[in-house]
C-alpha cells in the first residue's frame, strides 16, 4: 500500500531526500495543469510547476497540516504566477489585440472585433475562475481531477465552473454581440 503524503512529508523533514521526490512524482502533473491553466502556455506551465516544486521544499518546515500538501502547494505556484505576471511587459489583452488571427478562412470580422473582445472577458475574470475554467475546458479535467488536486469537492469545483462560466458570458455580452455569428445571421431588434 502505498504511503500517504502525510508520511512522507514527515520522511522527508527527517532527513529522507527520496521521500519528497515521491511526493513531486504524484502531483507534478497536477502543478503543471494547474500552471497551464493560469499562464496558458506549456514552456512556463512546466518552468512554474518546477520553481514551486524546489519552493516547496525550501518551505516545507513552514507546512503546518502536511494531509494538506496539494494545496499548499497550489498557494505557492499562484504567488509564483503573480510574481512572473508582474514581470512580463506584454499583458494578454495586448497580445489578443496584436497577434489574433484566425487561420485560413477565418471571418475577417471574428479575428478584428470578436477574438479580441473574448481575450478581454477572459483575462478579466479573478484568476481562480479563469484558472477553473481551462483546467475544465482547456485541459479537459473532470470536476473530480480539479477537486482532488485543489483538495475541493466536485460539488464545490461545480459551482466554481458555473459562476466562472457566468461571469465569462455577462462580461461577452457587454462585450460583442455575438447575435451576428449565430446561424441564419443577426437576430431583429
Amino acid at each position: 500500500m502505498a504511503e500517504t503524503d502525510s508520511k512522507l512529508i514527515e520522511r522527508t523533514l527527517a532527513g529522507e531526500r527520496g521521500a519528497f521526490s515521491e511526493v513531486v512524482r504524484r502531483h507534478l502533473g497536477g502543478l503543471v495543469s494547474t500552471a497551464y491553466g493560469l499562464s496558458g502556455d506549456r514552456k512556463e506551465a512546466e518552468d512554474l510547476a518546477l520553481e514551486t516544486v524546489v519552493r516547496a521544499y525550501r518551505q516545507l518546515r513552514g507546512l503546518s497540516d502536511p494531509s494538506r500538501i496539494v494545496p499548499w502547494m497550489n498557494e505557492i505556484l499562484v504567488a509564483i504566477q503573480k510574481e512572473w505576471t508582474k514581470k512580463k511587459t506584454r499583458s494578454f489583452e495586448t497580445v489578443a489585440e496584436g497577434e489574433a488571427t484566425g487561420g485560413e478562412g477565418a471571418d475577417p470580422d471574428l479575428v478584428k472585433n470578436v477574438y479580441p473582445a473574448v481575450a478581454r472577458a477572459v483575462a478579466s475574470i479573478d484568476e481562480p475562475h479563469r484558472t477553473v475554467l481551462a483546467q475544465r475546458f482547456l485541459l479537459d479535467q473532470s470536476p473530480e481531477e480539479i477537486g482532488s488536486f485543489a483538495g475541493e469537492t466536485a460539488a464545490a469545483v461545480n459551482i466554481r465552473i458555473t459562476r466562472a462560466h457566468k461571469a465569462l458570458r455577462d462580461t461577452l455580452a457587454a462585450a460583442v454581440d455575438l447575435s451576428r455569428f449565430a446561424p441564419g445571421g443577426p437576430k431583429s431588434p
